[in-house]
């Protein structure tokens, strides 16, 4: 079951006019959920996705994953198929190129704002934070590499105060792969030295500097995410 659906399920004693919304933020963590599995290439191109199956899978019930999979239709991750359920579209390379290339900049925009505003019990978090993957990364702890890649960014993105452009990288994030895949040793040296380099432009407050190193390293992580991809067949499949 989901974990994240527990916090998301009404009680007894919710108020009636709060189900509504309660169940569609419960849908939307479905949503999210599927989505990810289709990005990550889990859930193939072309595969049904059977109203009943994904329930049971989930251990949900059937309305929710229906809320959700029509919700994906609308962005095009799947297709309804008359009388079969839900088909998982064909996801483009092309794409994701797009969406990356937009991640690029607006990361790249909050890392040389956060240069300019950082303090330095900022710096001094995001010091140790990349120490602490260093650490994971050298263990071959890659679950802690994920956890502190995603503290690092945090961190940065807070730090830059521009709720306006956070919001369209998180809006940006919905739809490239979520999973890490710092489960690859050379992965992972590769997110530790450009993190470095990142961190390096921050604490000399050198915009400039922080804009074109985390706009590299976005770049670059981008090449080895679609080159997975690639190797998986995620884009072999056609419409």
């Amino acid at each position: 079951m989901l974990r994240a659906m527990m916090f998301f399920m009404p009680g007894p004693n919710t108020p009636n006019a709060a189900l509504p919304f309660q169940r569609r933020q419960f849908s939307n963590h479905i949503a999210e959920h599927i989505r990810g599995e289709i990005l990550d290439g889990t859930r193939r191109p072309g595969e049904f996705l059977r109203l009943d199956e994904v329930a049971k899978q989930l251990g949900v019930s059937v309305t929710p994953v229906r809320e959700a999979l029509v919700s994906l239709s609308v962005e095009g991750f799947v297709k309804h198929a008359e009388r079969r359920g839900f088909l998982v579209s064909n996801l483009r390379r092309s794409d994701l190129e797009d969406l990356y290339a937009l991640l690029a900049q607006v990361a790249a925009r909050l890392a040389e704002r956060a240069a300019m505003a950082m303090n330095e019990s900022e710096l001094e978090l995001l010091s140790s934070i990349h120490g602490q993957m260093v650490q994971a990364a050298n263990d071959g702890n890659f679950e802690q590499v994920e956890y502190t890649n995603d503290e690092f960014h945090r961190v940065i993105n807070r730090a830059a105060d521009s709720p306006k452009l956070a919001w369209v990288l998180l809006s940006i994030l919905k739809y490239v792969p979520k999973r890490s895949y710092a489960g690859s040793e050379g992965f992972s040296k590769m997110l530790v030295e450009h993190h470095l380099h990142i961190l390096q432009a921050l604490e000399q407050k050198d915009s400039k500097g922080a804009h074109s190193a985390m706009y590299k390293h976005e770049e670059e992580t981008m090449a080895e995410v679609l080159e997975i991809l690639d190797r998986r067949g995620v884009f072999e499949a056609k419409d």
